[in-house]
């Protein structure tokens, strides 16, 4: 969705693979000061070249969200603002009433 973000991202979502270098996210790279990511998913495959702890579901580093999830298994060692959920999860409808319910 973004690569640097300063400001809102709300309610979007990833489904593809995401690769990069460092602070790579599945919906936004880098969020940084005042910025935050809301209401948003990622099931896609995120991985990183450089740097791996800052290869996150969500955010890839500079974290402030709120109701944001994602898939798992696809993601590095660390989440950095999401709050992981299993494909059972995802596939049961619960992120979506989770979502819906904001």
């Amino acid at each position: 969705m973004c690569g640097q973000s300063y400001g809102t991202v709300n309610g979007c979502y990833n489904t593809g693979e995401v690769d990069g270098d460092e602070f790579v996210g599945g919906v936004c790279g880098w969020n940084g000061d005042y910025g935050t990511v809301q209401n948003s998913y990622n099931i896609g495959t995120v991985s990183g070249d450089n740097n791996v702890g800052n290869v996150g579901g969500v955010c890839g580093g500079g974290s402030n969200s709120t109701d944001c999830y994602y898939l798992s298994d696809t993601s590095g060692t660390d989440s950095n603002g999401g709050i992981p959920k299993t494909e059972a999860e995802f596939q049961s409808g619960e992120v979506a009433f989770l979502l819906q319910s904001k």
